[in-house]
């Protein structure tokens, strides 16, 4: 059963009658902000208690007292958080939105008004999004930490991101694993838990936290003007890679046709970078993302000189000595990747309007 937003919520009924069995788990229709709380009565002191949405309730004593609710199913506590609702635009607007129009000073929310089921922060500061999304980047994408949840102390000496994308299902999964575990999430953490919520990306069941469609991206102001706009396409791909399957499919295709010494090398570049390059979703949105971060005419310079100089492994650098200009650049992936872009380019171009560099179509 999904408690989305908009979601229709059969009422939950007492049934007074002699029934020694469970009822039905359905919502309560009255549980919005300043509902009154349904009460459950303990049996041994008839005490009466807030119960929670949902609960498993039966009648005793000809319904003079219920069944109470083993202490693991009632919630913990929690603060209800406010959070603004995202504002529609597009995302080239987002970037050169004033700060003296945030709501927040630590960050604004947008939502993507041709996929609304995208939203997107823009932080401050690197430490804003930090707070916000460093600890999700170790638990979604990170080698040596997929799936963990990971103190501040563990994790405070190492780079997260300088922008940031989750899907829904990854978030809920993280949001769900930190309450089993009862671990410790800071306030920015808990708003966006709760932003998503409000928004429907994620949802309540009884199995816990789900995620739908959709997820968040984030950039920073603390980035230059340069890099905000490469952060920009590099998230906004993303962000439609996680909500467009004819995508996925076509990144897929042309990321297995792709010369293999092109995808050693972009591979050994991930790995370099702290991604877990195990898992094909997590190459394949990143392979499309960083064709499309930058325009066609910067890519020769970008494949052929910027990301092999990035790249610290030596056995790499030794096994493709031979394919070094006297310049220092590499023009075999130069052309490999700069081919690749332009395929790349005119997919977005036809699918959206779109091209490499830009989430948004021309005026």
């Amino acid at each position: 059963m999904n408690f989305r937003r908009g979601a229709v919520k059969p009422p939950a009924v007492m049934l007074h009658l002699l029934l020694p069995f469970l009822l039905s788990c359905a919502p309560r229709p009255d549980s919005g902000p300043g509902a009154p709380p349904l009460m459950i009565f303990e049996p041994t002191t008839g005490a009466g208690r807030a119960a929670p949405d949902f609960a498993y309730l039966a009648v005793l004593n000809f319904g003079t007292r219920l069944l109470s609710v083993p202490e693991n199913l009632w919630p913990a506590p929690r603060e209800i958080l406010h959070v603004p609702e995202p504002i529609p635009t597009c995302p080239r607007y987002v970037l050169a939105w004033p700060l003296s129009h945030w709501r927040d000073p630590r960050f604004e929310i947008f939502r993507w008004y041709r996929f609304p089921s995208l939203l997107i922060f823009d932080t401050a500061d690197y430490g804003v999004q930090d707070r916000l999304l460093k600890r999700i980047a170790f638990f979604v994408e990170k080698r040596g930490f997929r799936g963990r949840l990971a103190f501040d102390e563990e994790i405070a000496d190492l780079h997260g991101w300088n922008a940031h994308d989750y899907r829904a299902v990854d978030l809920a999964r993280f949001f769900q694993a930190a309450r089993e575990r009862n671990f410790p999430l800071n306030r920015e953490e808990l708003e966006l838990e709760q932003l998503l919520l409000n928004e429907g990306l994620m949802w309540e069941t009884m199995e816990g936290l789900k995620g739908g469609e959709g997820g968040v991206l984030s950039i920073s102001r603390e980035a230059s003007e340069f890099l905000r706009f490469l952060f920009m396409a590099h998230e906004g791909f993303h962000g439609l890679f996680y909500i467009d399957e004819d995508f996925r499919d076509f990144t897929a295709m042309r990321w297995y046709t792709f010369p293999e010494d092109g995808r050693q090398m972009f591979l050994t570049f991930l790995y370099d970078q702290d991604y877990d390059v195990s898992v094909d979703f997590i190459v394949h949105k990143e392979f499309a993302s960083f064709l499309l971060q930058q325009s066609v005419t910067q890519a020769p310079f970008y494949f052929g000189r910027r990301m092999p100089y990035r790249i610290t492994n030596p056995e790499w650098h030794a096994a493709n000595r031979h394919l070094r200009a006297a310049n220092g650049s590499f023009p075999r992936f130069a052309n490999i990747f700069t081919r690749e872009a332009e395929a790349f380019s005119a997919y977005v171009a036809y699918r959206w309007g779109f091209a490499a560099g830009r989430v948004w179509a021309r005026p």
